[in-house]
Order: C-alpha cells, then structure tokens, then sequence
C-alpha cells in the first residue's frame, strides 16, 4: 500500500512538472538555440550541454560575430580593436539608424521584453549615471517623486520596508532604519532640499489616497516592519505638515538657525525643516518616540511663545545631531 502511495505521489509530481515546463515546439526550438549559442563546440557537430540561468528562456549570449557595430564604431571581438568607422549622413531626416538599433548596449536587458512600459533605465530609478544594477533580476517596493512632486512606485519588492527617493534617484529615506541620508555626499549643503523632498513625501501619503492604500495592499502582501513607524503614522505626519502650513511659513525668519555641530547638513532648515525631519529618521522625541506628538506640540509652543519653539528647536536639533553622531 505505501509502494503504492508512493508511486502516484511521483507519478502525480511528474505530471505537475511537466504541466508546468509544457512549451510547444517552436519554444522548445528556440530555447535550444539560444542554449547552444553559448556552446563553443558547435562547429565540431557537438551539442554538449550549456548551462544557462534561464534554461533558454533568454539569449545570454550577445554579439556572436567576431566583429560587431557599436555605435557608428566596427569592433574586432578577438583582437579588441576599431577596424573601420561608419559615416552617418546627418542631412538625411530618413536615415535608418545604423547597425545595431540598440548599439549603446553590447548586452540588451533580456527582461526588457517582459516590462515593455518601463523606462529602459527603470531598474536604476532612470539614473544609470548614479545606480547601478544590483542583481540582474526583475524590478524589484521603491517609490519615487515625479517632477510634478508626486510619489509613484517605480518598484516593487518583497521587503517589508518601503525606499523613498527623489526624481533625480537619490534617496530621501528607508522606513525600518535610522537615516542618516543628510550627512551623506548626495545632500552635502543641500538640507533645505532634502527637508523639502522628505515634507513632500509625507504629504504625498496623506493627501493622494491611491497612494496610501497602495501601501497598505502591499504592506498585507509582504509585511511591514513598523519598529520606527507605521502607515498611518506616515499620514497623520502628513496630514499634519499639511494642516500646520500656515504656521511654517510665519516662521520663515527662523530661518538662519545656528550653525550644528554637523558641518552644514542642517543649515538653513528651519523649523520646518526640523519639523520634518522628526519624520521617524534621526530623531527619536523630545517629548517621547511619537514623532506626531512632538510635531503637534511644537506647532502649538511656536503659535503660543516663539522664543519657547526656538529654544525646543535647539534642543531637538542636538538630540538629532547627537544621535546621527553616535550612530543610536
């Protein structure tokens, strides 16, 4: 009885599989060729086995000829060399393009096929200048400012975080760590920049309800590590920077805050800078971990007594600068 079991459990394995590799004969064809396009011995009559990431499924193996066009430059594989150049006449308006269509890449991304309405630099946030390619493999939950300042998810991943960057690709922050993204290179005497970019950011949150339930909906997909912050706390901060703008913009004269033990990263942020960035970054509370508390009362110390809000300011810009400093 048990052989019996077993042999229908292997037979129903068996039969899954196959379901599941079923491809018609052309398929099969064209996955055997580009397999074998990577087999140097197939001009002896040998197809020996190739191992392949995709099993055929991609062509892996690029310019095949020994010499190649790249660009308007004719390319020797095997000896490295230019061995001619091509002329394009720039006149012609009908002029097809010359040799490969795609010469800027010897290796086209073979999963450009799957994501034709990506942007072809969509896997580096359209920066390929700056990022670079970590792994190879599909694209991966980041979200990106547009140049209207709005959020829109440029990827997803199967993290239980979410990366915010800004249109340009650089990041503003990650929701499961301490930031430190204003002491880094990117945003070196740029804190108005980066405190305006992060205050967008949660604004985004609170105010495009597509947004947020799109967090949500994924947030239930792979989880979400809210040790710093959650969901809803992102949109109540937003909704609070929304709320208290008017208070912000009285405060402008504020604005030359003395000059923190942290080079310039924080010049020139003013309050609403600080207010910002107590977005569950650096900062941890002067009042307590509730970044929300903190925010809302300090809106309403700056209302009631402005010497009182600067003095709170000075205060948790140290605290902040303290923590940076000491990696806390």
């Amino acid at each position: 009885m048990r052989k019996t079991l077993f042999l229908i459990l292997f037979l129903f394995s068996i039969s899954l599989i196959h379901a599941q590799e079923k491809l018609s004969k052309e398929e099969k064809e064209r996955r055997e060729k580009n397999v074998q396009a990577g087999n140097p011995f197939t001009k002896f009559g040998s197809k020996a086995p190739v191992a392949t990431l995709s099993k055929g499924k991609y062509l892996e193996v690029h310019d095949l000829d020994s010499i190649v066009t790249i660009g308007t430059i004719r390319w020797h594989v095997e000896n490295q060399q230019i061995v001619g150049r091509l002329i394009r006449d720039m006149n012609d308006p009908d002029a097809q393009p010359i040799g490969d269509a795609t010469g800027r890449w010897m290796s086209p991304d073979p999963l450009s096929e799957e994501f034709p309405s990506y942007s072809p630099y969509n896997f580096v946030m359209n920066n390929p200048l700056r990022l670079v390619d970590p792994d190879g493999r599909a694209p991966l939950d980041h979200w990106q400012l547009n140049n209207q300042g709005n959020l829109e998810l440029a990827k997803k991943t199967n993290d239980n975080f979410n990366v915010f960057f800004d249109e340009k690709g650089k990041k503003i922050f990650q929701t499961n760590e301490q930031s430190t993204e204003m002491a880094k290179k990117d945003w070196a005497g740029k804190g108005d920049e980066y405190i305006n970019k992060l205050k967008t950011t949660f604004i985004n949150i609170a105010e495009q309800p597509e947004v947020y339930n799109t967090m949500v909906e994924r947030a239930k997909e792979t989880g979400f590590d809210n040790k710093l912050v959650n969901l809803p706390g992102m949109k109540e901060i937003g909704e609070t920077y929304k709320k208290n703008g008017a208070a912000i913009g009285a405060l402008e004269m504020l604005r030359e805050m003395p000059k923190f033990a942290s080079g310039n990263i924080f010049a020139g942020s003013g309050p609403n800078g600080f207010l910002t960035q107590l977005g569950k970054t650096i900062y941890t509370g002067v009042t307590g971990t509730d970044v929300t508390k903190d925010a809302k009362a300090f809106f309403h110390q700056a209302l009631e007594n402005s010497k009182q809000f600067i003095k709170n300011i000075e205060v948790g810009y140290n605290h902040g600068i303290n923590q940076l400093t000491n990696g806390n």
